[in-house]
């Protein structure tokens, strides 16, 4: 699968828990608001559905289609074309390379978030690297070091402790910290972007890099709001 995405707004959802999706209407609004084009076109990639959770292209529908919650949306100070694009979710499907074009790679890897159908990114440009974990359990590790292989930053979603700290259901939902270390070791990446930082994490930063420290050996740090990262050196 290759799309072309030129002069399209690109999202990529990881998975459609509220805390991951539930801002995309306001996301759509403000852009919308302040283009100075008469017409935008989106297209948004995610996971595809299982269970109680939709595909992404259903989700977007009920938000925005007709009948859908916002459907005033794709009209309201610019008209919207929003497409939506399910990737694949099962753990043993090969990556999917969305766009190879004008120096720019965009790459997706089915994950495992529980229950919740779950996909990573990777943005490559030029000499950069960027992978994305989303969230994700210990289970998709494999597939993450694979889509990661050499990234300049690896952004690791971190919510919980080392094992028994966190209550235990979580450890079902997210990968802990000494396997992060391991994972971002196992991919040689060359720096570490810790993110989606819970508050048991904040209050436990020392642990948590010594955790890490012990398999992964290059630079490790705490994302923040309107935090900005440079090149790698």
């Amino acid at each position: 699968m290759k799309i072309n995405l030129e002069g399209v707004d690109t999202v990529l959802l990881t998975h459609l828990h509220i805390d991951h999706s539930g801002d995309l209407p306001g996301f759509f609004k403000a852009r919308t608001l302040t283009a100075r084009a008469s017409a935008i076109r989106f297209a948004v990639f995610g996971p595809a559905g299982r269970g109680v959770f939709p595909s992404t292209t259903r989700f977007l529908s009920l938000l925005f289609e007709k009948g859908g919650a916002w459907e005033y949306q794709k009209t309201f100070g610019a008209d919207e074309e929003i497409r939506g694009v399910d990737l694949p979710i099962d753990l043993k499907a090969p990556a999917t390379q969305i766009v190879d074009a004008d120096g720019l790679r965009i790459t997706a890897i089915a994950t495992h978030h529980d229950d919740c159908p779950s996909v990573a990114y990777r943005v490559d440009y030029g000499n950069e690297g960027i992978a994305f974990s989303g969230d994700m359990d210990a289970s998709a590790v494999p597939n993450l070091v694979r889509l990661a292989k050499g990234c300049s930053l690896l952004v690791f979603h971190c919510p919980v402790l080392d094992p028994p700290n966190s209550p235990a259901q979580l450890y079902s939902f997210h990968t802990p910290p000494r396997r992060i270390g391991e994972a971002t070791r196992d991919a040689g990446a060359k720096r570490l972007l810790l993110s989606h930082i819970a508050p048991d994490i904040e209050e436990a930063r020392r642990a948590v890099l010594q955790s890490i420290g012990a398999s992964y050996k290059g630079s490790v740090s705490f994302a923040q709001d309107k935090m900005r990262v440079g090149a790698t050196p």
